[in-house]
């Protein structure tokens, strides 16, 4: 499984830092997030229900394939 950023203290901090250098507020940090289809950084449990999922009887046929939960960055481009 690949997971793109997912909001957490640390992923946030991470975004702040280039807001700041870009644009000398880091409340803009959002900006960094519009490639995201979602324009938002996954939640830590939408990334943890897609584990589960993989890990369960669900996806018993599941073979050989890689599940990308990242908020339709992959359809829009780098993040940075």
């Amino acid at each position: 499984m690949t997971a793109a950023l997912f909001n957490t203290e640390k992923v946030v901090g991470m975004i702040k830092k280039p807001a700041r250098d870009k644009w000398v507020d880091e409340s803009c940090y959002n900006e960094f997030l519009t490639p995201f289809a979602f324009e938002r950084a996954g939640k830590v449990e939408e990334i943890a229900n897609t584990a589960v999922l993989l890990v369960s009887n669900l996806s018993s046929y599941t073979s050989g394939t890689i599940v990308t939960a990242d908020g339709g960055m992959v359809h829009k481009g780098p993040l940075f």
